[in-house]
């Protein structure tokens, strides 16, 4: 019954014996993404040098238009990179990197599947 319920104006014009007005179409613009000075993306962490996520703390962000986008602010240890060629043997590991900045939450589900065996979720605050 509930399927079959129409509005009044379409009632009125179906009693008159005119046809029902063509429905109006939903516009749902798509949303420009928020300016943030260290937006990380997940194309940005190379998944081979990725030692910890340090900390996750989720977030919000307003665009101009208002739209709320969810995401994380990230903190990430890298293994330093190498010089090109062969180590020598007295050479001494290269220094980690720390990445950090806010990530959009399909970026950090992204990651996280990529790499959940080394994602310790307790260093995330929800």
């Amino acid at each position: 019954m509930q399927q079959e319920a129409i509005d009044r104006e379409d009632w009125e014009r179906q009693d008159k014996g005119l046809a029902p007005l063509p429905k109006k179409k939903i516009v749902i613009l798509s949303q420009k993404e928020p300016d943030v000075e260290n937006q990380v993306k997940f194309d940005d962490i190379p998944l081979d040098r990725f030692v910890k996520l340090i900390s996750a703390r989720r977030r919000s962000i307003v665009n101009e238009q208002g739209a709320r986008f969810i995401g994380y602010d990230v903190i990430v240890e890298l293994k330093g990179k190498r010089k090109a060629g062969r180590p020598k043997e007295d050479a001494e590991e290269p220094q980690s990197e720390i990445l950090s900045g806010w990530m959009i939450e399909g970026n950090w589900l992204k990651l996280y599947r990529h790499i959940r065996d080394k994602i310790d979720l307790s260093r995330m605050v929800w």
